[in-house]
């Protein structure tokens, strides 16, 4: 992408943070889009320790039953959670290697500036750093 001309005016882009995680397409995507969420966090953190209706899940977040259940709902398209029904209950629990693909993807991602960051050292040392 270009930067624009000298003089003239941009346009500011408005990011939709309200936009449907399920419009999102990479897993990875998805993934990150559900943890973006602070109510998502603390379902995950919830549901890590059993699995936990949706009412058990809405009142410590002060939500509504149906308020949760979208939450909830983005974390299964992130596959992050399954859930199932006994009755007219919703129980979620924690999804098996939900986090795999985050997870992968971020040490792949220190090691390459692990690697950087050593190769900096390497110069520094090599041109007489002074370590004061």
């Amino acid at each position: 992408m270009r930067p624009p001309p000298v003089g003239r005016a941009v346009a500011a882009t408005k990011v939709d943070y309200s936009e449907p995680v399920s419009s999102v397409t990479s897993p990875l995507d998805l993934i990150f889009a559900a943890l973006a969420d602070p109510h998502r966090r603390q379902i995950l953190d919830r549901v890590s320790r059993g699995s936990a209706s949706a009412s058990d899940l809405a009142a410590p977040l002060g939500m509504t039953v149906t308020g949760v259940l979208k939450h909830v709902h983005a974390l299964e398209n992130a596959r992050l959670v399954t859930t199932y029904k006994v009755g007219r209950t919703r129980w979620c629990h924690l999804a098996p290697g939900g986090l795999d693909a985050a997870s992968t993807w971020m040490l792949s991602r220190q090691a390459l500036w692990q690697r950087r960051l050593n190769r900096f050292e390497a110069h520094l040392d090599g041109h007489g750093r002074n370590d004061t």
